[in-house]
């Protein structure tokens, strides 16, 4: 392993520095316990369709997870007719018909594109588009065609900053004037690309407009697009109006223009085409050297002189894992990270390192250049450096910031008015290149991407709602549309945090907020993603919401990807949203996936090699190939040593490989494989190290040795880290200090309440003896708990403390919550992971002791039934199950057997009634349909199926069974379904036939409608969501799964 590498000057500047600080400080006591209480409560969107016709439903089902084209494509169409033809942008509609995308402008057809188009197909509409109007209208002037532009004026000469008030005068002039002029032909950066366009603009409207202005207000116009950061979408003008102006100016031109093309596509999130493009350019050209990964080059090429390849080099440090990200930072020592497109770069990189920081520093920064942009020298001049010596990087950039702060009175007002206030002076309205609307735009992405760091910084990294809270609070009262959105988002989720309910304004918010894109949205959704349970119906609510608010964008497409993958459990549509996103990106995430699915080992292996593929993806690869290529637990040490001797440096993908020697019982080589980590990387302060050595002290505790775990973790366990909490306390359990383990799990209460503290609790009363303390505990939560916090937090634990010891003991935990009047369902998913763990004896006590009215009774026992079978034999759990089940529910009894799949149950034990009443047609219906699903091939079964189905009678069931056999085709059932509850019931057996059949794609759309029209309630309703979770946990491509299934 390589030693992480001291930090250069610039970036531990960086590190350093906030607004009005002056050294580095370390976070003091975390913030007091948050208030409880926050069930989902939801209401559930109108149906998309009634399942009246299997065209219909996947009719109106695929409309709605749709993705629109590009919103910024769109919008460059329209302003490439608004600058071809002097009229106003025209309104541009997309209509979906027979495959592809057809856009009208004023409703007249302009072109077509397939569903998900590449950047190529994308330029080449608009180039048609731009030939059809003709460019005699821009004015050209002939013979003008290699024109020099004219070089940005000189700056006017330095007024000094009147003594009274802060705000400074306002020195009146048309555009921010450059420096130095931009040569011909070099790609502007920073401020300059600002400059170029302004005096293009100004050049225009003086009448000097050549082939020459096109091409180089365009490159500048790209080069803006690049360089611009924004992760909360609210930009898009930018790189709409820059691709408005490359296939211009390609036409105007006659020029490939392949190096604007390059840029602009990787800006576009079209990454393929960006190297492609790339691929074409000279061999030392930086841009080449940045899209085809060649770093060395590139890096070297950084180290001579400044501009593109330096900016290309910091650039790349946001794609790069942790570790090297601070390996190259050192090699640029020396260098000064204080130019605003050089910081901005960084917001792509998650670190809690630079989150807070960079939060902190760059929105003064963007102020600042916002200022200079309306004209305001006082915001650009520096004060003369005062006599004595020379100022560092990090006291030149404290003295800005402290200049900024007293020049806005930021401290008073706030940043956002002031900014607001600013941004609206921006720009000129009738810029040919670069208008006002798009100029204020680029000012706007670039402080709300920081802004929105840092408010994920004080939600999801810090933790800390209340430190969010004073952070909005501290931005001051916003004026805009954008402004005031922007800290109702933060309100809403820190009102989330916080406990209350706000799930409905939650899910108000996925139709609002319009001044932002997908991002600040998903952000959303995951927190009603948190609130939501196992198959709650607001989850295809909020799938649908979110959904019509993207676009066909490569980011959107694998946001929507992962949104079908989760929320809906749709594999088909999870699976071509994942393959069209690396079609566009190639990207790694995209690629190891999709290789996964086609269980493609070479593409799997080629990756895991690579030296380009990041710590995580790189840990999710080797998983796949041992899931593909099984290695002995013995061997797994020799197949992951070479990999951590060349790629251990990441923390990210080291973890990984220690979980997977933990789960192999490999502790003792998971605990040297952190020690080696550790000995690297030993400063105590990062979360890294913070993860390490919790996992250090864990793999002690599995070994036995719990003091050595204690010495592991004792130095974090005052970090706030819950894991480093939540370790502690139980090794401090273990080695007697009772007092010390209950004191470390309050405080994880208070820090974090909520259900994975609540379970710590628990697990420390348990183990204490405090069983009747422990279930007042549950019984009584500050928030609600939802059926996979019983499962997933709270029943995993008790199965890791009663599932190894005497059933006596599991048992009188579980008695002492069943007097608390704990559900059944809750009580439940306590056996189920003491099942899961290994003690069905135990799972059996436990669910065989679970009461519940009505027929949630026989849910239990059927789960009982299972355990007792586990635990003993078939033969045993069916004789024990003719004892607790009457004979007047034994039908009833059917609708369970089928669900937990007990065919045995459903033929031997429930009576091969001959009659036709309803509840005896609906006991056949569940025979037929577990004999397709298994592809029974029993004899009896069959001749009984054939028996009772082969005559053609009324009942609604019946029918249906009649056509799991194969009796009546799917149109003739459908009609059958005359009444609500019928059509609600039809679409889950129509899924489970085509699904035997392998039709997987009508099996998803089936039962796809059988959750969004069907009651939670109903079994059909569970069983459709149960058979979409396994065919998505099946982790195949369509094509394998049906491969596989002929």
């Amino acid at each position: 392993m390589i030693s992480r590498p001291r930090p250069s000057r610039s970036l531990a500047l960086l590190l350093c520095l906030g607004v009005a600080t002056t050294a580095c400080s370390k976070d003091t006591e975390p913030p007091p316990p948050r208030p409880a209480g926050r069930p989902l409560q939801v209401a559930r969107d109108a149906d998309i369709a009634k399942a009246d016709s299997l065209t219909g439903f996947r009719t109106a089902y695929e409309q709605a997870y749709r993705l629109t084209p590009d919103a910024r494509l769109t919008r460059a169409l329209a302003l490439l007719e608004h600058l071809l033809t002097g009229q106003p942008a025209p309104k541009v509609e997309a209509r979906f018909q027979d495959g592809q995308w057809h856009l009208l402008s004023n409703g007249t057809e302009v072109g077509s594109l397939p569903e998900f188009p590449d950047f190529p197909q994308a330029l080449a509409l608009l180039e048609a588009r731009a030939r059809q109007l003709g460019t005699e209208k821009l004015g050209l002037q002939k013979g003008a065609d290699t024109a020099t532009p004219t070089p940005p004026s000189p700056p006017p000469k330095k007024k000094p900053t009147p003594k009274s008030g802060k705000r400074g005068s306002r020195q009146k002039k048309p555009a921010l004037q450059a420096q130095e002029s931009t040569p011909s032909g070099m790609l502007p950066l920073g401020r300059r690309t600002i400059d170029v366009l302004h005096q293009q603009d100004q050049d225009w409207a003086a009448g000097k407009r050549s082939v020459s202005s096109v091409r180089e207000g365009t490159r500048a116009l790209v080069s803006l697009a690049f360089q611009l950061v924004d992760l909360t979408g609210t930009a898009d003008e930018v790189p709409a109006r820059a691709l408005a102006h490359l296939a211009l100016a390609r036409v105007v031109t006659g020029e490939p223009l392949t190096e604007e093309q390059a840029l602009l596509a990787s800006a576009l999130g079209h990454d393929r085409a960006a190297r492609q493009l790339a691929e074409t350019l000279s061999a030392g050209s930086p841009v080449r050297l940045y899209f085809l990964r060649e770093d060395d080059r590139l890096g070297a090429l950084a180290k001579e002189k400044t501009g593109l390849a330096h900016y290309l080099w910091l650039r790349r440090m946001s794609e790069v894992g942790g570790t090297e990200r601070w390996r190259r930072l050192s090699e640029l020592e020396g260098t000064q990270l204080t130019a605003i497109h050089e910081l901005t770069v960084l917001l792509h990189a998650r670190e809690f390192e630079l989150d807070r920081t960079l939060g902190s520093i760059i929105p003064p920064l963007v102020l600042r250049e916002v200022a200079a942009a309306t004209g305001r020298t006082d915001a650009v001049d520096r004060a003369p450096a005062k006599k004595g010596a020379r100022k560092t990087a990090a006291q030149e950039l404290e003295r800005l910031l402290k200049q900024l702060h007293e020049r806005f009175d930021l401290l008073q007002r706030g940043i956002l008015p002031a900014f607001e206030e600013q941004l609206a002076q921006v720009g000129n309205p009738e810029g040919f290149f670069l208008e006002a609307g798009a100029e204020r735009a680029y000012f706007q992405g670039l402080f709300y991407s920081a802004q929105y760091r840092m408010g994920l910084y004080h939600l999801d990294t810090y933790t800390s709602a209340e430190a969010a809270s004073e952070f909005s609070k501290n931005l001051g009262s916003a004026g805009t549309p954008a402004g005031k959105e922007f800290q109702e988002w933060m309100s809403q989720l820190i009102a989330a945090e916080s406990g209350q309910r706000v799930e409905a304004s939650l899910m108000q918010s996925l139709t609002e907020l319009k001044s932002f894109g997908a991002a600040p949205l998903i952000r959303v959704y995951g927190e009603l993603l948190d609130a939501a349970d196992w198959m709650d119906p607001a989850l295809s609510s909020m799938a649908r919401r979110i959904a019509a608010r993207m676009d066909s964008r490569p980011e959107h497409r694998f946001f929507l990807a992962q949104i079908a993958r989760g929320a809906l459990s749709d594999f088909v549509l999870s699976e071509k949203l994942y393959r069209a996103t690396h079609e566009a990106t190639a990207g790694l995430k995209s690629e190891a996936w999709v290789a996964w699915l086609d269980r493609d080992s070479a593409k799997l292996q080629a990756l895991l090699d690579s030296p380009h593929t990041f710590g995580s993806v790189r840990q999710q690869v080797l998983e796949h190939l041992l899931k593909s290529q099984p290695v002995p637990p013995e061997g797994l040490m020799t197949k992951l040593s070479p990999l951590l001797a060349t790629y251990g440096d990441e923390w990210s993908f080291t973890s990984g490989c220690v979980e997977l020697l933990e789960k192999h019982g490999r502790y003792g080589e998971a605990r040297t494989v952190v020690e080696q980590w550790l000995a690297a990387h030993p400063k105590l302060d990062t979360f890294q190290n913070i993860n390490a050595r919790t996992t250090l002290a864990r793999m002690y505790q599995l070994e036995g040795n719990a003091e050595a775990g204690w010495t592991a973790v004792a130095p974090v366990a005052g970090s706030y880290k819950f894991n480093a909490m939540q370790q502690a306390a139980l090794l401090s359990q273990e080695l007697g200090e009772e007092d010390r383990a209950l004191s470390l799990a309050k405080a994880a209460a208070r820090r974090y309440p909520g259900p994975k503290s609540l379970t710590l609790m628990a697990e420390v009363l348990w183990r204490g003896g405090e069983l009747e303390e422990a279930a007042e505990l549950l019984a009584s939560p500050e928030r609600s708990l939802r059926g996979i916090d019983w499962r997933w937090r709270i029943g995993e634990r008790f199965a890791a403390v009663f599932a190894r010891r005497p059933v006596k003991e599991g048992l009188e935990a579980f008695k002492a919550l069943q007097k608390k009047r704990i559900g059944a369902m809750e009580l439940s998913q306590l056996a189920l992971e003491v099942n899961r763990a290994g003690n069905p004896e135990l799972a059996f006590e436990l669910q065989s002791r679970v009461d519940a009215p009505g027929l949630q009774k026989l849910e239990m026992i059927m789960d009982a039934y299972r355990y007792l079978k586990k635990w003993k034999s078939e033969k045993d759990a069916v004789a024990w199950l003719r004892t607790r089940v009457p004979k007047n529910v034994l039908e009833p009894l059917s609708m369970f057997a089928f669900r937990e799949k007990e065919d045995v149950v459903l033929w031997d034990v429930i009576p091969l009634t001959e009659g036709t009443a309803e509840t005896t047609d609906y006991v056949w219906l569940t025979r037929a349909a577990a004999s397709t699903r298994s592809k029974d091939t029993d004899a009896a079964h069959q001749a009984a199926l054939r028996k009772r189905f082969e005559v053609d009678r009324p009942g609604f069931y019946h029918q249906v069974g009649r056509h799991l056999l194969g009796l009546i085709p799917e149109q003739a059932v459908i009609a059958a379904a005359a009444t609500a509850k019928n059509r609600q019931e039809l679409p889950f057996f129509l899924g489970l036939k085509a699904q035997a059949e392998g039709r997987y794609e009508d099996a998803v759309t089936w039962y796809r409608a059988t959750v969004e029209t069907s009651n939670p309630k109903v079994g059909e309703y569970q069983w459709a969501y149960g058979e979409l979770t396994r065919l998505k946990q099946a982790e195949l491509s369509l094509a394998l799964m049906k491969q596989h299934a002929r």
